[in-house]
């Protein structure tokens, strides 16, 4: 019986020390560290506001997304499963893959894909 309470004690010891160590103030060495990896500018993000894209980019974002996904429904070669791996490696994990393709098929129509281009003065005939 004896051996029970001492067993006990020792437990309820060992309980006392690791919440108090839990709730003890960090220690020198552990703010060092983290004031070491603030200044290389390694900070929590601030949180993202609803005003910071306006209306004008909510809209763009929905023409870009109904583009992207109305593509890869007709076609093959855009596999939104590819895309959307390709994005979360980049570290893009908000973007849907949608959006990222019809911005792609967007800039391809206004400004180009770059193929059809041809130098405007040919530089070895000179």
């Amino acid at each position: 019986m004896i051996i029970f309470l001492i067993i006990g004690i020792l437990l309820l010891g060992a309980a006392i020390g690791v919440v108090a160590h839990v709730l003890s103030p960090r220690s020198a060495k552990q703010a060092d560290g983290v004031a070491h990896i603030e200044r290389y500018g390694f900070r929590r993000p601030a949180p993202e506001t609803e005003a910071s894209g306006g209306r004008m980019q909510k809209s763009l974002d929905g023409v870009a997304t109904r583009i992207g996904t109305a593509a890869s429904g007709r076609s093959a070669a855009f596999d939104l499963g590819a895309i959307q791996r390709q994005l979360t490696a980049a570290g893009m994990y908000k973007t849907s893959p949608g959006k990222f393709l019809g911005y792609r098929l967007l800039w391809c129509r206004f400004f180009g894909s770059g193929s059809r281009s041809r130098p405007t003065k040919d530089l070895r005939s000179q």
